[in-house]
């Protein structure tokens, strides 16, 4: 009877501790796991994070948007342009704010493969600084352009200088476009002629604009 009264009070001894030595490891290791979430969870993005952040399909943050656009009238600009020369260029980009972190804001650019509602946004007009395109020597054919900005704009100046019975004083271009990045992450555009503009759903996708002023040298 006695040996069975010990065992009882080991029984009730295991009964009634919730949690033994390797439980109480257990149970440490379980509460430091749900602090490591929480500390995840609300930790602000350091500025290098966010950026990569932002690098995906679906957005395009507004200055490098601006800096290829920059590249693609100096581009159009290195091919003669017919013998105009580029006056002034207006890009206009629909733009959204991003909220990564509470320090620093981005403005991107809704993609193509922008999924959500894009929701407010607002119109931003920038007024670039035409390239100097006086005495420059032609350095690329027109059919050797492959960015698609750039070969549009020298294809209208090339249009707009063979219009020649009367003349020219001033030509301007308006070029509608949406963007895209490839498979390289790169930036690529959409020119919204034909059937482009019917399949892009603009709900979710930023329309934007880039008019030339083209005028003789």
């Amino acid at each position: 009877m006695g040996q069975a009264k010990t065992k009882g009070a080991e029984l009730g001894t295991v009964d009634t501790s919730p949690f033994g030595p390797e439980d109480d490891v257990n149970k440490l290791t379980f509460a430091l796991g749900i602090v490591t979430c929480t500390v995840l969870i609300v930790r602000p993005l350091p500025a290098q994070d966010q950026s990569n952040a932002l690098e995906t399909s679906e957005f395009v943050l507004a200055a490098d948007l601006g800096r290829q656009v920059e590249e693609a009238l100096k581009t159009a600009s290195e091919t003669g342009l017919g013998g105009l020369q580029l006056s002034e260029a207006t890009l206009s980009i629909e733009t959204g704010v991003s909220h990564e972190s509470s320090v620093e804001l981005h403005f991107i650019i809704f993609t193509i493969s922008h999924r959500k509602q894009k929701g407010t946004t607002q119109m931003m007009s920038l007024l670039l600084r035409a390239p100097e395109s006086r005495g420059l020597v032609k350095k690329i054919k027109l059919p050797d352009v492959k960015d698609a900005l750039a070969r549009a704009i020298a294809t209208a100046a090339a249009m707009a200088s063979s219009i020649n019975v009367l003349p020219l004083d001033e030509a301007k271009v308006k070029f509608d476009f949406a963007t895209s990045r490839n498979t390289k992450g790169e930036i690529e555009y959409v020119l919204l002629t034909g059937n482009a503009s019917s399949s892009i759903d603009f709900s979710k996708t930023s329309k934007n604009s880039l008019e030339v002023v083209f005028k003789h040298e």
